[in-house]
């Protein structure tokens, strides 16, 4: 990770670090990879499989949008269906705003990564040149959501199911984690090529299919470097966090004491005014960091495709299977 990876990281950091545009750009851009939706459903596989959880309790949102459904089935007057439209209409405007700032600030992260001098850039003309990449994004995004959801049904009703239903336990149980292996290795691909195709259609104009078909051919040969990045960022953001809830914790110290003072004082002023304060700094903290670990993230896989596409190797893995032969001769030659 020293010599390979260090590079890689180290520009990342630097770029978060002189601009603190991409820790917006990078709360909302890493929404639109759907990491957050694939990563909710496979911890949910063993839900599933064991029952524990149907299939659709297990979609906060289409419980919600089963719920609705009944409710704007039970109004019978006009004037209740007009607010319950109303409201529904105000929701899908919030997440059309909502997908539209993230795939902008997406391709906004891709423009400043790859820009040469990144201390140096106006955001006005990053946002206007990101916007113009926002239907080609969009539609990226729902054949790669298209993709994922085809597989987890295939998975659900051609696996799970039956497997329930008409196996034993341990050959059941074993069908089970094989497909559920094959389904996150699948789920966690489709990722690496969401986010290889954003930057081709960003930074190269590339089309669709054709930003597709470089992916799959820039992901079939790192695909080695692609899993070793993988667990460095989980492995970094594990720390992270870590390092963030310590941090908390100290700062919380002094209101904690204010807290019990003006607790012993019975000033429910002072306790409101407390809490508000905890509330809004923590909440401004863990926003601010979320978006500068999200910025780094994507910034260090924006990189990471930059160097792939210029033909570089930094698979650690792979080096070192390579460099075997000559490590074994050394030892051979010392003894």
């Amino acid at each position: 990770m020293e010599q390979v990876y260090r590079p890689i990281l180290k520009q990342a950091l630097k770029n978060i670090w002189q601009n603190k545009w991409l820790w917006f750009f990078g709360f909302f851009g890493a929404a639109i990879s759907g990491a957050s939706v694939r990563w909710t459903v496979l911890f949910n596989l063993s839900d599933w499989y064991s029952g524990r959880a149907g299939f659709v309790e297990s979609f906060n949102y289409l419980r919600m949008f089963a719920n609705w459904w009944e409710s704007m089935k039970a109004i019978k007057n006009v004037p209740e269906a007009a607010t319950a439209v109303g409201i529904v209409a105000v929701f899908a405007l919030i997440i059309l705003a909502i997908v539209f700032i993230s795939i902008v600030s997406l391709a906004s992260i891709i423009k400043i990564v790859n820009n040469k001098n990144t201390e140096t850039f106006s955001v006005r003309k990053t946002v206007s040149q990101s916007i113009k990449k926002f239907w080609p994004l969009f539609w990226l995004n729902i054949l790669i959501q298209a993709a994922f959801y085809l597989a987890f049904f295939i998975f659900i009703f051609v696996i799970v199911l039956p497997v329930m239903n008409n196996y034993d336990s341990i050959i059941g149980s074993l069908l089970y984690i094989v497909a559920s292996i094959i389904f996150i290795i699948f789920s966690l691909s489709l990722s690496f090529i969401m986010m290889f195709s954003a930057c081709y259609i960003t930074e190269e104009g590339s089309r669709i299919m054709d930003a597709l078909k470089k992916s799959l051919r820039l992901f079939y040969h790192h695909w080695v470097a692609c899993v070793e990045i993988s667990f460095i960022l989980i492995f970094v953001g594990a720390l992270s966090y870590i390092a963030l809830t310590i941090a908390c914790f100290l700062l919380a110290l002094p209101f904690i004491l204010l807290f019990y003072i003006l607790f012993s004082l019975k000033s429910a002023i002072g306790i409101l005014a407390i809490l508000a304060i905890i509330t809004f700094l923590f909440l401004a903290i863990f926003l601010a960091f979320s978006g500068a670990l999200s910025a780094f993230s994507l910034s260090t896989w924006v990189m990471a495709w930059k160097r792939f596409t210029q033909g570089g190797d930094v698979s650690k893995l792979g080096r070192t299977i390579n460099n075997l032969p000559s490590y074994l001769g050394a030892g051979k030659k010392k003894s």
